[in-house]
């Protein structure tokens, strides 16, 4: 077990741009061996960043660039040094038209466990081999 910190960065801006969403996600990838994207849509008011108890503008939609990777505690200040350089760096190349990133920042502890290395045990539902629902809809 490992404690780990998950960060989400969501990039709203009006129209996807593939190159600029590739090279965040293989600057992610370099940085702490992978990430997660995740296809989105946002929906924003412009009195959004007014930081008020209620918003009066109306919603309007934009695509979401939303791309969550998880890293080591100890590493934490760094990965985000980086992912605010390289975004900020590539929205400026591909000329994305967006201005704030949102940032989600989540500690828990990380574990993993192996399917092939894991021994069978019995189960009710258990199978020796790959149940034919698994071919049904290739």
């Amino acid at each position: 077990m490992r404690n780990q910190v998950e960060l989400s960065f969501f990039v709203g801006y009006p129209e996807r741009i593939a190159l600029f969403e590739e090279r965040v996600i293989k600057l992610a990838s370099k940085l702490c061996g992978g990430c997660t994207v995740v296809d989105a849509t946002g929906y924003w008011t412009e009195d959004g960043a007014l930081h008020r108890f209620e918003f009066s503008g109306p919603a309007e939609s934009e695509h979401c660039f939303y791309l969550k990777l998880t890293c080591e505690v100890e590493k934490e200040e760094r990965v985000m040094q980086h992912m605010q350089a390289g975004i900020s760096a590539f929205a400026k190349y591909y000329c994305v038209e967006t201005d704030w990133v949102h940032v989600q920042r989540v500690e828990f502890t990380g574990m993993h466990f192996s399917i092939n290395k894991r021994p069978t045990t019995p189960a009710p539902w258990s199978a020796t081999s790959c149940h034919p629902a698994r071919f049904a809809h290739s």
